[in-house]
């Protein structure tokens, strides 16, 4: 039956007879119709009297040629989008319709930041030649030079740091995706410092390593380090902490589209957030609000009430975990100091985790705590996973492991319905390690890697660094600082650096960072402290292969084919990464003789073709000719673990003991011997546990008495796409605060506010609801800065953040860990 048969009015004939005046005024001044041209004109009535062109009439082109590409501005969520050309030019975006039936016929539905891609690749706004920076760093001051001089430019400090300082000083930094030509070209030239993990997860991929032992390129974590979303429909329930995919990845056919699935399924869903987010949005039964930072103490809390009731799995815990208890603690460990020692208070600090103790640091009453916990030993199977929020605070490590030992003191580890309580991502063909999309990097002859987040201690104070202070890996110490970095989609400046008045004022300084690059489409906050900008080809004017990331329901290959000539003087960083080369007597090196298209196809054939799982790929000529390639036979969901669950000794895991270690000595070793940059607020234990985090619940104040906290914006990717007007429109940034905040402040909705600390203050739009908790305070990360007077009024929300570097991976999280006070402006 037709979900909307026996309905008196639909849903979609609601929404367009509701707008349609509004819609008419602004496709008639080319507003939204020319923006998104996400529909054809019909010609004939829809059953029921529709018509969806009406509106459109004046704005829809004809079809002209249907070229295949994809956006790739989520991570590694590549959505396929259906481009109409006509006359060499972008004129509307279609979704892939013969998928899904259950689906209303589509697979792969993109989001309307993937369908305003007409407006993305021909904003005004684009970078369009080559330029060099006249004035100070930060001042914005360049002007237009020609290729061969900004090449030339590069090569000369290319060799001059090269030969006075050597490989060590080069740095290649990105936001998302990776610029690997430069970083093939570097190889070729000696190297250059490395980075441990990203600042998206490397708090997470830190807990990984210790709890787990699972590496993101082991043979157990395609598409994620959890389970894919999709396996949440073999659970009874399932438990998402701090997972912001309605907004960061909220395409058809994601990880929303899996979780509403299962919705429909009957399967009960348990939200843990400090705000009713896009994903609980609706339902609001299933909020689980805490303060940010905490969940380390509501997973240790609800271990307890598991523990003392009997309800942990101890057969399991004794065949493939050690520390859980005595029983299974190695014989390095003192005595009660296992993870139960922590959980019952017999150990470590003799603070027995109960709900009672949990309740007043995490803001949830003890009666829910005990809810959560008897929500998972209630069903037989429990699907428990975490978003990046968790991980991203001062003591994210802790607040990650707490809850990923959840699943394995209750067994939900290794079988259908079951994820690890890490973040699971869709369903995903091989990239060799992610190198998706570009050329092999070769091997870096360099060593040495810093957090990603230490690159401005890097440049700063380098040789103070050490292995024991700044977890370095590779070596001691390091030698030399950063002197020639490159910025490759530089948004990563501001959209992923805390403290940005404090960053800023280390890029301005020349004689530390003697060299910037910057590489991109459209202006960022952090072009204006490069010293060459070059501009980059859009995802969509060159060939671009992707895998198709989904839930898990659908999978396939985008062999993207570009929709239109590079504009202006952009170019393809492969071509002119060759043309570098050859200046520095690499060319034939560099490129041994093959184009971007032959790297393309040699890489799909050798490495994404033999991992997709039914073994049935075309060829890559033959997906050039398809565009799009959708595997025809079901996909069934990745299981975290299951490799090991089944075969503990033949697939034994990566930590000292092969098995998941609940106490780490690797960790007890680094408690011992490290040195933490903010002393005893820096906590390691070998057990997975709770501390209070600096900036955090525990540290309010009468100066600065609310939590700050920050989301992935639906509207745009990082700083991408907040060109499009119209997208802003539809998505305001503002900051939200709840009522009982508000109302003592004198704040409505609509008022201009100003939210400051000792940092600095950005002055912003109120957005008063009771979707975020009291306390909280919160709006998107990612926003240009722009100072006037002193104020950012561009509301970037790293102007506030701090740099508190956590213990163990010395990420600093830019999202959290911050106090902020409110005012009206």
């Amino acid at each position: 039956m037709d979900q909307q048969e026996g309905m008196g009015v639909s849903r979609r004939s609601f929404v367009k007879g509701s707008t349609v005046t509004a819609l008419a005024a602004l496709a008639a001044s080319g507003g939204a119709a020319s923006l998104f041209g996400c529909a054809p004109k019909e010609t004939a009535e829809e059953p029921g009297g529709r018509s969806d062109g009406a509106v459109f009439a004046n704005e829809v082109p004809e079809e002209g040629e249907v070229i295949w590409q994809s956006c790739c501005h989520c991570g590694f969520v590549a959505c396929p989008i259906k481009c109409h050309v006509v006359d060499g030019t972008l004129r509307w975006i279609d979704n892939d319709t013969d998928g899904d039936p259950e689906f209303g016929g589509i697979s792969f539905r993109p989001c309307l930041k993937a369908r305003s891609v007409r407006k993305w690749i021909n904003s005004p706004e684009r970078l369009k030649y080559p330029m060099r920076r006249t004035g100070k760093r930060g001042s914005g001051e360049f002007e237009r030079i020609s290729w061969d001089e900004a090449l030339d430019i590069i090569a000369e400090k290319w060799t001059y740091t090269l030969e006075k300082y050597g490989p060590e000083a080069f740095y290649n930094c990105a936001t998302g995706t990776r610029n690997y030509p430069i970083q093939r070209l570097m190889h070729l030239t000696g190297g250059c410092l490395g980075t441990i993990n990203s600042e998206s997860n490397g708090q997470i991929a830190q807990t990984v390593n210790y709890l787990f032992g699972m590496d993101p390129k082991n043979y157990d974590c395609a598409g994620g380090l959890g389970s894919h979303t999709s396996a949440v429909k073999d659970a009874d329930c399932g438990i998402f902490f701090g997972c912001g995919s309605g907004e960061s990845r909220m395409c058809g056919m994601g990880e929303v589209y899996e979780v509403a699935k299962a919705r429909e399924a009957g399967i009960p869903i348990a939200f843990v957030d400090y705000r009713l987010g896009e994903g609980s949005s609706g339902n609001p039964d299933e909020w689980f609000p805490i303060y940010p930072g905490t969940d380390g103490a509501l997973a240790s809390a609800m271990a307890y009430v598991i523990i003392s009731e009997g309800k942990h799995d101890k057969g399991f815990l004794d065949k493939y975990a050690v520390g859980f208890d005595a029983d299974t603690m190695p014989e390095s460990a003192p005595e009660n100091s296992s993870y139960m020692d922590y959980i019952m208070g017999t150990g470590y600090d003799m603070v027995p985790k109960t709900p009672q103790w949990a309740a007043p640091i995490c803001g949830l009453p003890a009666e829910r705590i005990e809810y959560l916990a008897h929500f998972i030993t209630d069903h037989e199977t429990c699907f428990i996973t975490q978003g990046y929020g968790p991980q991203r605070h001062h003591n994210g490590e802790w607040n990650a492991a707490a809850i990923a030992a959840l699943p394995v003191i209750t067994g939900n580890v290794g079988r259908a319905g079951t994820s690890p309580g890490l973040n699971g991502k869709g369903m995903q063909m091989s990239f060799d390690g992610g190198m998706w999309n570009s050329v092999p990097i070769g091997e870096n002859p360099v060593k040495k890697k810093i957090s990603i987040s230490g690159r401005f201690n890097a440049i700063d104070h380098p040789l103070e660094m050490t292995a024991l202070t700044d977890g370095i890996t590779g070596g001691d110490k390091l030698e030399v600082g950063i002197k020639f970095m490159v910025l490759y989609e530089a948004g990563c400046f501001a959209n992923s650096s805390s403290d940005l008045n404090w960053a800023a004022t280390i890029l301005e300084d020349e004689s530390k960072c003697e060299f910037i690059l910057g590489v991109d489409v459209i202006m960022s906050t952090s072009l204006p402290y490069c010293d060459v900008i070059l501009p980059d080809l859009m995802y969509q004017e060159r060939m671009n292969f992707v895998s198709s990331v989904t839930g898990g329901s659908a999978y396939g290959f985008v062999f993207g084919k570009p929709v239109q000539e590079p504009q202006f003087e952009c170019r393809l960083s492969y071509d002119w990464c060759a043309d570098l080369a050859e200046r520095l007597g690499l060319r034939d090196e560099f490129t041994e003789g093959r184009t971007w298209e032959e790297w393309m196809e040699i890489r799909y054939e050798e490495v994404s073709r033999p991992s997709a799982p039914h073994g049935n790929a075309p060829s890559f000529s033959e997906g050039v000719e398809m565009g799009f390639w959708r595997d025809p036979e079901p996909a069934e969901p990745y299981i975290a673990l299951q490799p090991y669950i089944e075969d503990p000794e033949g697939r034994a895991r990566t930590t000292p003991s092969g098995k998941i270690e609940l106490y780490s000595e690797r960790l007890a070793t680094i408690r011992d011997t490290w040195t933490f940059h903010n002393g005893d607020r820096d906590v390691v234990r070998p057990v997975p546990s709770y501390f209070p985090e600096i900036e955090g619940a525990e540290d309010v104040n009468d100066e600065y008495p609310l939590m700050f906290a920050t989301w992935k914006a639906k509207n745009q990717f990082h700083s991408r796409y907040q060109v499009i007007e119209e997208l802003q429109q539809a998505c305001r940034h503002c900051l939200w605060i709840n009522p009982l905040d508000a109302e003592p402040r004198g704040i409505e909705n609509g008022d201009m506010l100003i939210v400051r600390n000792d940092r600095g203050a950005v002055r912003i739009m109120a957005r008063v609801t009771p979707r975020i908790m009291p306390g909280v305070v919160g709006m998107p990360h990612a926003h240009r800065r722009e100072i006037d007077g002193g104020v950012d009024v561009g509301a970037n929300a790293n102007t506030l953040t701090g740099h508190h570097w956590s213990p163990i991976s010395k990420n600093c999280p830019s999202t959290g860990s911050t106090l902020v006070q409110v005012e009206k402006a």
